[in-house]
């Protein structure tokens, strides 16, 4: 296989023009290691090229077809898997949701409003801020004035950073405990063991792992890279699966299209009971609870395998 790589600058119309790029070079597979936002913008425009389009990050759900694929985790998932433990762990139940005004947080809210009543817990507020938000002093006072003792996050990456840092700084840590989506070791690193302490989140994957295969992965990883490499993280290690198992189908089924192939990556594997890196279900991940600590995201718990 030969990697082509290009970077969408989390822009959709960015995406949309190195979607284009790819096909004219005769990639038969996009991986897009993005936005939701980016995900739909290469899936239209590469729509009845021939080409397989595969998500594979944590995504709100939805869309699936034989040539457009979403992995990842769901945030019904993640939510079933952090909403009532927490509330039980603190006794707390009046909830903020702080998100970004584009589709995953849209699904990633509706999604925490239906586990949230579940758990008998109730809605204080929501705060939607546009990408690349720097200045979440706003939402911060929003959530101290709503009286929420328990924060939703939907933030991805610098916005993260951002808003856990300020929450952090403005004392909102000490009134409030908070869950975040997106939050991986990259992300936990930026924040800082401060801001970053006590923050929950659940995954199919974490450097601090007890999937089978993982300490190998980390091994190679270093060896390849230098200690110093980027942490490998939920958002990477599933890009890195989804091509090994991409790269199995072509060996099954060299001479079929985009239809045969994103059916055969569908296809939930037989007997597959068990995590094992590089034969994952990633289509329905287990998923692992994590907490920031000093030394970074530290695995505490285990989600009930999806069915």
């Amino acid at each position: 296989m030969q990697l082509v790589v290009a970077d969408d600058a989390t822009d959709e119309t960015q995406a949309a023009v190195e979607a284009a790029r790819m096909a004219r070079l005769g990639c038969r597979a996009v991986f897009v290691n993005s936005t939701s936002a980016s995900f739909e913008a290469v899936r239209r425009v590469l729509a009845g090229r021939a080409v397989l389009v595969v998500h594979t990050v944590l995504n709100e759900g939805g869309g699936l077809s034989p040539t457009a694929i979403r992995f990842g985790e769901r945030p019904q998932a993640q939510l079933e898997a952090l909403v009532a433990p927490t509330m039980a762990q603190t006794g707390a139940r009046r909830w903020f949701l702080v998100g970004e005004a584009y589709v995953w947080s849209y699904g990633a809210h509706a999604a925490g409003r239906r586990a949230i009543a579940r758990a008998g817990g109730e809605i204080a507020g929501e705060a939607l801020r546009p990408l690349g938000t720097a200045d979440f002093a706003p939402t911060v006072e929003a959530v101290r004035r709503s009286g929420a003792d328990l924060v939703l996050s939907t933030m991805i990456g610098a916005d993260e950073v951002a808003f856990e840092c300020q929450s952090e700084a403005a004392g909102l840590r000490a009134t409030t405990r908070t869950v975040s989506l997106a939050l991986e070791e990259s992300t936990l690193a930026h924040i800082g063991p401060r801001a970053g302490e006590g923050l929950r989140t659940a995954l199919s994957y974490f450097q601090d792992n007890p999937v089978a295969g993982n300490d190998d992965l980390l091994r190679r990883h270093r060896a390849a890279f230098g200690m110093w490499a980027p942490a490998i993280t939920a958002l990477s290690e599933t890009v890195y699966e989804a091509i090994h198992q991409y790269a199995r189908v072509l060996h099954r089924e060299a001479d079929g299209g985009a239809v045969a192939h994103g059916r055969a990556l569908m296809r939930r594997r037989n007997g597959a009971s068990e995590d094992v890196v590089g034969a994952r279900d990633l289509l329905r991940p287990r998923l692992y609870v994590a907490e920031g600590r000093p030394s970074g995201l530290r695995v505490v718990g285990e989600a009930a395998p999806a069915r």
